[in-house]
């Protein structure tokens, strides 16, 4: 090298323009020049000019670089004598050139990926501009059932049914934020079949609408046979007294139905534990934990304190499975059956009322063959049955005077037919034929060994004629230490008119 500048000796790493003064140039070419030093050489000795020749080289560190050289040779004689030539550094240039090639490739790439994705996705992809389909991939146009070049020269409204053109401008407003939006839509098929369709669409930076396309038929189908299914299973246990809920596998509530005793407070999320406490729920969970470990059912009543009453439940517990049978939880019903006991010791001592009331007919029945309406037409009498309606009318107690065989019985029951008891039982009791002993447990009952003799309970007639009327023949006959007692319930009565039966009786 004979002469050079500043520039080229700060191109090659050098300080001063001597270190580069007399160097060869093939001291610093790449030896896998692509660009053929040698060749270029060649063409110089002939006379050629070269413009733009890149060339591979190093600098004095050994870092690669590459250069834009234009040159041209000075011949004399034939003879090569001198090379003048204009040298520029374009490594960071050829660097970002090579690196935006290799972006280029991978963009490329990458969008041939993305438009097979598209193409084999199974939901319809579909991109829309100015009202128009201007991309759609095959699965879209499928289930729409045109070809893709048919779907290209539609619209939307062409392809929705006519009731939800309107929607259109609305939705389109929507897609103006930016935002992705979800929406439901009944699509219209070339062969004239609908389906409903999911949409999950947004706006692209460059205005068109980009949209997915699911066929949601089955599940809307599969979500209505829920909802139903849902409905009917409510139906079943409106106003019933079976809770049902789930819990899962840290036996925390998920999902209560019909909520009753310590379900009725906040408990989803909870546990028993956290709800009546450890204690109170050992039990329980016991039994639950049970069901988790074993992937097995159970039944059991257990007893729930709530409030300082146990209540006695009967619950049936299943596990709750996942995909791969593994217990997730637990679902199960409880039913209070305390308040069923309750109610069917109510229903049996209605029971054995009604039969002690059937009891006591019956006999009345065998021991009356009839009953004969009063007869007769003398001022007197008439005048009896007058002051026996004014009498039926009221509540009150009635006391009915008269020598033996003039019907006083008759009358008591006329004042009880007369009366609005009449619908109830009329009870009749003669206070001679019973032992002294003995009336006051046929009057007030008793219970079952109260006395020798007493193995089972017994009604009394007072009981028996509630609401209705009760008739104590011979009356004056009762015990003195029995009227007060009698004396007693009159007074009582008096506070309660329809809690106890009319008494008529005979002195």
């Amino acid at each position: 090298m004979a002469e050079c500048n500043d520039a080229i000796v700060k191109m090659y790493g050098l300080n001063a323009v001597q270190d580069f003064v007399g160097r060869r140039l093939t001291e610093f070419v790449d030896p896998n020049d692509p660009s053929n030093l040698e060749l270029t050489r060649q063409y110089i000795r002939s006379g050629f000019r070269v413009v733009d020749r890149q060339s591979y080289e190093s600098d004095v560190q050994g870092n690669p670089k590459v250069f834009l050289n234009s040159m041209i040779g000075i011949v004399e004689d034939g003879k090569l004598v001198r090379t003048w030539g204009i040298q520029r550094d374009v490594t960071e240039q050829v660097k970002l050139e090579e690196a935006r090639t290799v972006a280029e490739t991978a963009v490329r790439r990458s969008a041939e990926h993305f438009q097979l994705l598209v193409e084999q996705a199974s939901d319809g992809i579909l991109a829309d501009s100015a009202g128009r389909y201007v991309d759609v991939n095959s699965a879209g146009s499928n289930m729409l059932g045109y070809t893709r070049e048919e779907i290209l020269q539609r619209s939307i409204a062409d392809v929705i049914v006519p009731e939800e053109v309107q929607r259109l401008s609305p939705e389109f407003a929507r897609y103006d934020g930016g935002a992705v939006t979800t929406s439901e839509w009944t699509f219209r098929r070339q062969d004239g079949s609908f389906f409903t369709g999911e949409v999950c669409g947004r706006r692209l930076p460059d205005g068109r609408l980009q949209g997915i396309l699911r066929d949601i038929t089955e599940r809307k189908k599969a979500q209505d046979a829920l909802r139903q299914s849902e409905e009917r299973f409510r139906v079943a246990l409106k106003d019933s007294p079976i809770t049902v809920f789930s819990q899962d596998d840290e036996l925390r509530y998920t999902w209560i139905y019909n909520r009753q005793l310590h379900w009725q407070h906040n408990a989803l999320g909870k546990s028993d534990d956290e709800i009546i406490g450890c204690k109170k729920a050992a039990t329980l969970n016991n039994l639950k934990r049970k069901v988790l470990t074993s992937g097995v059912g159970a039944r059991e009543e257990v007893a729930i304190p709530q409030n300082g009453t146990s209540h006695v439940c009967d619950i049936t517990i299943e596990p709750l499975f996942d995909g791969q049978h593994n217990v997730i939880g637990i679902t199960a019903a409880c039913m209070d059956v305390a308040r069923l006991r309750e109610m069917a010791d109510r229903l049996q001592e209605s029971r054995d009322k009604l039969a002690n009331t059937k009891s006591y007919l019956e006999s009345e029945i065998q021991t009356e063959l009839g009953f004969e309406e009063i007869i007769g037409q003398s001022p007197v009498l008439r005048e009896v049955l007058r002051k026996a309606r004014v009498v039926a009318s009221t509540d009150s107690t009635v006391l009915l005077l008269g020598e033996t065989g003039t019907g006083k019985e008759l009358v008591a029951r006329s004042v009880h037919a007369l009366s609005g008891r009449c619908d109830n039982t009329f009870v009749k009791l003669n206070c001679a034929s019973v032992p002294s002993g003995l009336l006051e447990s046929e009057l007030f009952g008793h219970e079952k060994g109260a006395f020798t003799g007493a193995v089972n309970q017994k009604i009394g007639r007072i009981e028996l004629a509630d609401k209705g009327t009760l008739f104590l023949d011979e009356i004056g006959e009762m015990p003195p230490e029995l009227q007060p007692k009698l004396l007693r319930v009159l007074n009582a009565r008096t506070l309660s008119i329809r809690s106890f039966a009319r008494i008529c009786s005979i002195a």
